[in-house]
């Protein structure tokens, strides 16, 4: 049992864990299929929520789900790596996740009519930052591997940092922000396919012991 919870469980949510995540974002109303608003346009977006409240408030919930199991997934990697970069890089990145969590919350407030989208958008944007740099960070602990994922670790790398940068960019020039937001969102597919990696390596290290 102890082997299932801690490698074969560990491993299969940091699979599923950020494509459901990606996906359910995707199908969130006023993000990119379903009445797709710019992320500066807050009455926009709180109009797709609330015109589609309950696809909204169903893909809220499997975002959450999603980063959920990401975040346990990344923990239960951190348990087997002893390096200190990687283990100070997971904090920033669990910041992160856990902000985004704590916006879903306001999305289901959103989907309600409620008027808190500039909260939500001010918290995602700054667990963007930790999450940007922490993956950014992790990734590189992990480019020293004699493996195939090396060369993915680096692309990894420097995909957080553009993400790192345009976030940046978006919090500080709001003229900027929708633009930058829009580069920072090719980044997430980096991110989705690295842990997705990550998780089938230690699926397969747990079924080897």
């Amino acid at each position: 049992m102890d082997k299932v919870t801690v490698g074969n469980l560990g491993a299969l949510s940091l699979i599923v864990g950020p494509v459901l995540a990606l996906v359910a974002f995707a199908l969130q109303p006023g993000a990119l299929f379903i009445d797709s608003a710019d992320i500066s346009d807050g009455a926009a977006q709180i109009a797709a929520s609330a015109g589609n409240a309950d696809l909204a408030n169903w893909m809220t919930f499997l975002v959450v789900v999603g980063l959920v199991l990401t975040l346990h997934g990344l923990q239960a990697f951190q348990s087997d790596n002893d390096d200190n970069l990687a283990q100070f890089a997971f904090t920033m990145i669990a910041v992160g996740l856990l902000g985004w969590i704590f916006a879903q919350a306001l999305t289901l407030m959103m989907a309600d009519g409620h008027n808190v989208y500039a909260v939500k958008s001010g918290l995602v944007l700054m667990s963007a930052i930790p999450l940007s740099l922490g993956i950014a960070i992790h990734s590189y602990a992990l480019s020293n591997r004699d493996d195939f994922t090396r060369i993915i670790a680096w692309i990894v790398a420097a995909a957080s940092l553009v993400a790192l940068v345009t976030y940046t960019i978006g919090i500080l020039d709001n003229s900027q922000l929708d633009d930058m937001i829009m580069i920072a969102r090719i980044c997430y597919i980096a991110w989705a396919v690295w842990f997705v990696l990550l998780g089938l390596e230690g699926l397969k290290a747990a079924s080897s012991e």
